[in-house]
């Protein structure tokens, strides 16, 4: 009877593994609500079409460049890219009007010039969206920006940085800001 219910548990869990792989994307599997960081290789595993026919998240490249800021990440049309201190590296705070000012990176990244691929990850929004992360940072262009090597959205509240290419550039894990921070730049954001 002991071996029996040892078998029958064994197969509980692998039932159970079997169905949060096999959800989608928009579902609320236990890793998406959750928020969950996953490595780039990882992520693409589970961003891979599934049985309800959603599509793979479509591929991103992070390169770097150097600004006056230093050498800094780079997505899509080699825009800046930022990080924001109330992120975890299993969370982004940045949601509703905030991500319309500061849109996330949404993709499986893959390493460009200046970029290690061991430092890309995704963490998965609770609407399914996998998001790109670099050092456990979730990333982010910000709409001030209108073309390449432009970094206009550093410092704006005290709580966005550019990403910074390097190791320990980012200071590890994201910190949650200080009540005194205030805003670096021009402009009116709101709490963004």
């Amino acid at each position: 009877m002991k071996s029996f219910r040892i078998l029958a548990g064994a197969a509980c869990l692998g039932v159970s593994a079997l169905l949060a792989a096999g959800c989608s994307s928009s579902s609320s599997a236990p890793a998406a609500a959750a928020g969950s960081a996953t490595s780039a290789a990882a992520g693409a595993t589970a961003g891979s079409a599934t049985t309800s026919g959603a599509p793979a998240a479509a591929s991103i490249t992070v390169s770097s460049t150097s600004t006056s800021l230093g050498t800094v990440l780079t997505g899509p049309n080699g825009l800046t890219l930022y990080r924001f201190d109330p992120d975890t590296t299993t969370t982004s705070a940045c949601t509703g009007g905030c991500a319309k000012v500061w849109p996330p990176v949404t993709g499986m990244p893959t390493a460009g010039s200046g970029v290690i691929a061991a430092d890309l990850g995704t963490i998965t929004l609770a609407d399914g969206t996998v998001q790109a992360t670099y050092q456990g940072h979730p990333l982010y262009t910000y709409s001030g920006d209108t073309g390449p090597g432009q970094t206009t959205g550093n410092g704006i509240q005290g709580t966005w940085h550019v990403a910074l290419a390097g190791a320990g550039a980012n200071g590890g894990s994201a910190a949650t800001p200080s009540s005194a921070a205030t805003t670096a730049s021009g402009g009116s954001h709101g709490s963004y």
